[in-house]
């Protein structure tokens, strides 16, 4: 996945359910894709799991996992506490059918994807594979070494030259004038008063596209803030 003085980070799989029979049935199958696979039955172990271990993490969470006191939404509440940290996906599953409005629920929770428990094994590895390859895009690289010139990469390269050409043309600085936006290939993706509400953005329309071929990571996409210029044509790109 990202890397660690030049070694691959490799991402852990956790698989949460009460129900003892699921648990074996997910972590054997899942341990072809990660060196680690941990399978627990609570929320409160999910989050322990999540918070000792620091690296990216594949969760399949049981969307009605009960907590043993007979509350509701356990399930769903940990799908969204889970989605809202960093380097994190989370894959939603129960025995409902599809037409079950959880479904949506999830989504909206933060689920990148829904899955039933009797789901084919095809068809659970290409979500999986989905969903890591994801994962695997949103993960900035780190530098091998500190004070070593380095090549810039294809990806930098790329960007440089996106913005060089978008910042070209002057209707784009005015049309997004004071805004944060984000780009991919010269398309403005998503754009807001700031950076949090444009990372937001895209990390929803992210979610929602999951497994879509050709899908950008969070780190493909070129942020730039956008001066709020009170005349336009006192700006550096109007022409004189």
């Amino acid at each position: 996945m990202s890397t660690i003085n030049g070694k691959q980070e490799s991402p852990t799989i956790l698989v949460v359910d009460d129900h003892p029979a699921t648990l074996p049935q997910f972590g054997e199958r899942l341990e072809r894709f990660a060196s680690r696979v941990i399978t627990v039955a609570t929320s409160a172990r999910a989050l322990e799991v999540r918070r000792l271990d620091s690296g990216p993490l594949l969760c399949l969470v049981d969307l009605k996992m009960p907590d043993g006191t007979g509350a509701e939404d356990v399930g769903l509440q940990l799908i969204e506490k889970l989605s809202r940290q960093p380097r994190t996906l989370v894959i939603a599953f129960c025995s409902c059918d599809e037409v079950d409005p959880s479904h949506d629920r999830a989504r909206y929770a933060g689920a990148v994807a829904f899955i039933r428990k009797d789901i084919d094994p095809e068809d659970l590895d290409a979500k999986v594979g989905a969903c890591l390859a994801q994962l695997k895009r949103d993960l900035p690289r780190r530098p091998v070494g500190m004070g070593v010139p380095q090549p810039i990469d294809p990806r930098s390269a790329r960007k440089l030259r996106e913005e060089r050409e978008w910042l070209g043309h002057p209707e784009n600085i005015e049309a997004y004038a004071g805004e944060v936006v984000a780009l991919f290939n010269g398309v403005v993706w998503c754009h807001g008063p700031d950076h949090l509400s444009t990372f937001q953005a895209v990390r929803t329309k992210i979610n929602r596209h999951a497994g879509e071929p050709g899908l950008p990571g969070l780190h493909d996409l070129l942020y730039l803030v956008i001066p709020d210029w009170k005349n336009f044509s006192e700006s550096p790109w109007a022409e004189e």
